[in-house]
């Protein structure tokens, strides 16, 4: 008998193919085999992430304050040749997750990860993630600009009054009006938030503050406070403002003594 091996690895294209072995002795005798098919389908590639339900942009990019962990599932029926990210970095079909650590800054823009896998043919499938870094908490702005009279204006206010003063002056409401705004340069504000206590730092009414967007990476807002007591002995009212943006930072709360 005699034995043989022959590659058809060329041979193979998308769909269904079909090969038969013929065998021809030297007397002219010929035998065949059966009918070989091999069915060419592109791998089936999956790729999902511990990001995939965070907020997202209008095309696509996902935001992320934290490390980003990838699971990818691969498969063929023929059996896979390679799986690479970005088509240079090769992901070992054994170690199908990976971590993407998160940077010790904001991203400057959206990056885009592509996963490719091929097939032992060369049909090749590919999926790609898209994600922003944001580990920057919104700032609530205390400070001042100029008005076109070149005079100084407050971006906080509260009953009309700087919110960045050192001391704010006695207030006559209880009713008191709250305009700011938070400087939020990457994945935009989800909330504002408030808490008002009393002057034994129980809570008087806690909530959510609307926002506006505005262009140059900040937010407004404008609320009324109400139920600001008098301050007697010199106990005064405590005001909290503190803001989340839609990567999940949440700045610290910034306190405020209000005298009534």
């Amino acid at each position: 008998y005699s034995s043989f091996s022959y590659d058809i690895t060329d041979y193979v294209k998308a769909g269904e193919n079909k090969f038969k072995v013929v065998v021809i002795d030297n007397a002219g005798n010929e035998s065949s085999s059966g009918e070989i098919t091999i069915t060419n389908t592109n791998p089936s590639l999956t790729v999902t992430t511990s990001a995939d339900n965070n907020y997202k942009t209008s095309d696509g990019y996902f935001y992320s304050n934290s490390d980003i962990d990838v699971t990818i599932n691969v498969s063929d029926t023929n059996g896979l040749a390679s799986l690479v990210c970005d088509s240079n970095n090769s992901v070992g079909l054994e170690q199908l997750t990976e971590k993407i650590s998160r940077p010790n800054k904001d991203s400057t823009s959206g990056i885009t990860r592509k996963y490719i896998a091929t097939n032992v043919y060369g049909l090749t499938t590919e999926k790609e993630i898209k994600y922003i870094f944001d580990i920057t908490p919104p700032q609530l702005n205390t400070q001042t600009y100029k008005d076109t009279n070149g005079n100084d204006k407050p971006y906080s206010t509260i009953g009309g009054e700087n919110l960045g003063s050192e001391t704010l002056p006695w207030f006559k409401s209880a009713d008191l009006q709250l305009n700011g705004r938070f400087t939020e340069e990457s994945s935009g504000i989800s909330e504002i938030k408030y808490k008002l206590l009393n002057d034994n730092s129980n809570v008087v009414s806690e909530g959510t503050i609307p926002s506006s967007k505005q262009t140059g990476g900040y937010e407004t807002f404008k609320s009324t406070i109400s139920g600001f007591a008098e301050s007697i002995l010199g106990k005064s009212n405590i005001l909290k403002i503190w803001a989340v943006d839609n990567a999940g930072n949440e700045s610290s709360p910034r306190i405020f003594a209000i005298n009534v």
